[in-house]
């Protein structure tokens, strides 16, 4: 029996949902033709449609949001014309009247009701429909309680509700045993913190999600820090999720490596090969064929939150392998859960309070590397002893894996040798390959 989606806090403990929230919901339901949380990008569309743009928008309104309201017209009508049904009996003239005939209404309400029922399959995007029917039971609703009213408000908060539900229900469809966390707030040791917009663990591992809710065509290579969006004839820089996320992964391992007992989960909490690397696109219409694909991250996933190639839709046992067993999954989601006892208004002032760090400079550090020869223990239990570039900033070490040139923490290594230190990494760089081919 898989474990559900349980709550990582009580944050919408007397909150409840109001009739703007339900409306909310109807709206997020739709379709992202239907409903444009990018309003630039809409613009951007309509402009380059012409007529031809503004006619199908016309016409989405019609089916999205017109036919329902015909639904409930001829509702009310109907009720009003019962009632007033014995009225007819004394001034018969109504009864000639077929705006207060209750078949005029009822044909009205059956019409809407049909032709809303046809275009169902156009107008709603379906797994977010049925993800917002349970919403108060939601993993989303349960962990933020940020309500949809306010979702709709921000692109951003759209972006994390999208990989949530993502998360959420791949775990129920394809029976895996875990739990979706939000909003994971990671203290380091220098005072500084980072923070996860979604962890889901599972058997397969350890997924640290960053959303972005960006449309337009993307360029750029996987392993930069920036990429291009353009939409339009308009470009800008929006930051690389996958490469947020090393930083994230390297926070998330360290700190699940000194909570966790002694163990094989503390062991494999400790390598990069029990951590996925995952980007969600919560936009459709987001265009990723400019992205270039070397290097990439070594264990990763980068496309769409929905959709047919989705991250909702992917099979992750045959994608990333059983990694993690029940026990280990227990430990390592009992272990993230005090991270999540935050609220959103004390993030915020996290985050105010961070900046004002930054502006001091008080987590400015100076960049070295050097090689170093390592003793570890690998994901079968076998010990190793190995040579690596480590890269230190401050109190925080991360070694350089070679197989996706990212620098990775391993918080469960020995150093046993250490070479001179320097800030030439392209010049280490040339002397481990060849110490390497050797």
């Amino acid at each position: 029996m898989k474990k559900q989606a349980t709550p990582s806090t009580n944050k919408q403990t007397g909150k409840q949902l109001g009739l703007w929230d339900f409306f909310a919901l109807y709206k997020m339901s739709l379709r992202n033709f239907f409903w444009q949380v990018d309003n630039r990008q809409a613009m951007n569309g309509m402009r380059q449609g012409g007529i031809g743009s503004l006619c199908i928008w016309f016409l989405s309104l019609a089916m999205g949001y017109g036919l329902p309201l015909f639904f409930l017209f001829g509702l009310i009508s109907f009720v009003q014309s019962l009632l007033m049904l014995p009225l007819t009996w004394l001034m018969p003239q109504l009864a000639m009247n077929p705006a207060t005939h209750p078949g005029t209404s009822f044909s009205i309400m059956a019409m809407s009701a049909f032709l809303f029922l046809i275009c169902s399959p156009i107008v709603f995007n379906r797994p977010r429909l049925k993800y917002n029917r349970r919403f108060r039971s939601s993993a989303w609703w349960q962990n933020t309680g940020i309500s949809p009213r306010e979702i709709i408000k921000d692109k951003g908060l759209f972006g994390e509700y999208c990989a949530t539900m993502a998360a959420e229900t791949n775990l129920k469809n394809y029976h895996l045993y875990g739990q979706v966390f939000n909003n994971v707030i990671i203290q380091k040791p220098d005072g500084d913190f980072t923070e996860i917009d979604v962890i889901y663990v599972n058997e397969t591992g350890i997924h640290v999600i960053e959303a972005k809710a960006r449309g337009g065509r993307l360029s750029g290579r996987l392993s930069d820090p920036t990429w291009i969006q353009k939409m339009g004839s308009k470009e800008e820089t929006m930051d690389n999720p996958l490469f947020q996320n090393i930083g994230h992964i390297n926070a998330l391992t360290e700190y699940l490596f000194s909570v966790l007992p002694t163990g094989n989960t503390k062991t494999k909490a400790a390598l990069p090969y029990t951590y996925v690397n995952v980007g969600l696109l919560c936009l459709a219409e987001c265009d990723t064929s400019g992205l270039h694909d070397v290097p990439a991250p070594a264990q990763f996933f980068l496309g769409p939150a929905e959709g047919n190639k989705g991250y909702l839709q992917l099979d992750l046992r045959s994608q990333y392998k059983i990694r993690l067993s029940r026990e280990e999954i227990d430990l390592i989601c009992a272990a993230i859960q005090p991270l999540c006892r935050y609220s959103k208004e004390e993030i915020h002032q996290f985050v105010q309070q961070r900046q004002l760090a930054y502006d001091r400079g008080d987590y400015k550090y100076p960049t070295v590397y050097y090689m170093v020869r390592l003793e570890g223990i690998d994901a079968d239990g076998r010990t190793y002893i190995d040579d690596y570039i480590c890269r230190e900033r401050g109190p925080f070490k991360t070694y350089l894996d070679m197989a996706d040139n990212a620098f990775k923490a391993m918080p469960n290594v020995r150093i046993l040798g250490v070479s001179e230190k320097t800030n030439d990494l392209p010049r280490l760089l040339a002397y481990y390959n060849q110490k390497i081919q050797r």
